[in-house]
């Protein structure tokens, strides 16, 4: 798993990496894939803005 996401109405969101489909892919919080493939697109958009600003707000090595 790589992380959680949630949305306005606190539903659980993983988001994963598949090595076998060289993909993300997006489960419910019961670990079920998700069948809407627009929602699930969605998530990992939220999730990859996320990921980025946190990798903003890391404190960066010293040259």
């Amino acid at each position: 798993m790589v992380g959680l996401v949630q949305d306005d109405e606190h539903h659980s969101f993983a988001v994963a990496y598949s090595e076998g489909a060289d993909e993300f892919v997006v489960t419910d919080e019961c670990g079920n894939l998700l069948d809407d493939d627009a929602l699930a697109q969605e998530i990992l958009d939220d999730f990859c803005v996320l990921a980025e600003e946190s990798a903003g707000d890391e404190p960066r090595g010293e040259a």
